[in-house]
């Protein structure tokens, strides 16, 4: 089985043979309803009647069942990062604490049902994210802007020495903090492409966040802000009428980085 990062796309043949269950702290609920499944976490709308059960930060369980899975429910936990009681049924975002081990777990019959696709990147919107990317040595630091970002990496723009200072392969740390934000965030990734653009006199590049076990790989509070940001985002695109999954946009396209 590929080990590549994918986002999913909850189709309605999936809502009709997968039933999620959710347990919380103070709640065990059953009629929740999967919005979008990512590579670091879920949007989910749960029944009217958990309003007012849940806090940022709590610890849940989510439970997947379908006759299509031979060993029995899918097992999910994770964290609430994200929580709207705004309207008649609570609307809920999660970080996953382990989503690779999730994965293997779902067979292709269910991938198929999610409409497995790339991960999708989106701008970082009105206020710009700038960057300190640096070498693990520190020789090279530079800074940048983010031009979009995803749960999987990165896009930026950098000055047009990092072309001379840097090669596709190299792993450097990037620190930034979100717009309103006062978290520094650290984000270890491999710089996967660079080249140069004539016209704007800056370098392009694209990085992919590390994961898994090893020194340099992104923390548990870094890659759920992460998460938590690109999830926002995409629902501010859904507002504006931009559906994410629509790659002709500028402002939500795949993403290549993988």
């Amino acid at each position: 089985m590929s080990n590549r990062r994918r986002q999913y796309r909850v189709t309605a043949r999936f809502d009709e043979l997968v039933e999620i269950e959710l347990l919380g702290p103070k709640v065990h609920a059953r009629n929740v309803q999967l919005q979008d499944l990512s590579a670091g976490g879920a949007g989910i709308v749960l029944p009217a009647t958990t309003t007012g059960m849940f806090r940022l930060r709590d610890r849940i369980e989510l439970r997947l069942r379908s006759p299509k899975l031979s060993d029995g429910p899918v097992t999910m936990f994770a964290r609430i990062c994200h929580l709207d009681e705004r309207m008649r049924r609570p609307q809920v975002g999660l970080a996953f604490e382990s989503w690779r081990e999730h994965r293997a777990l779902l067979d292709s019959d269910l991938r198929e049902l999610f409409n497995e696709r790339e991960a999708f990147r989106v701008e970082p919107g009105g206020d710009a994210i700038i960057t300190e990317l640096s070498t693990l040595n520190r020789r090279v630091r530079l800074m940048g802007r983010v031009k979009d970002i995803s749960v999987l990496g990165f896009g930026l723009e950098l000055p047009m020495e990092a072309c001379e200072r840097l090669k596709s392969g190299t792993t450097v740390m990037l620190r930034f903090t979100f717009p309103g934000g006062r978290r520094v965030i650290q984000a270890p990734s491999q710089l996967r492409f660079l080249r140069a653009d004539t016209i704007s006199r800056r370098a392009c590049a694209g990085l992919r966040m590390h994961d898994g076990p090893g020194q340099h790989t992104v923390s548990h509070a870094d890659r759920r802000d992460i998460v938590q940001f690109v999830m926002s985002r995409q629902r501010e695109l859904l507002r504006m009428g931009v559906r994410p999954d629509e790659p002709a946009m500028s402002s939500a396209r795949p993403d290549l980085r993988i």
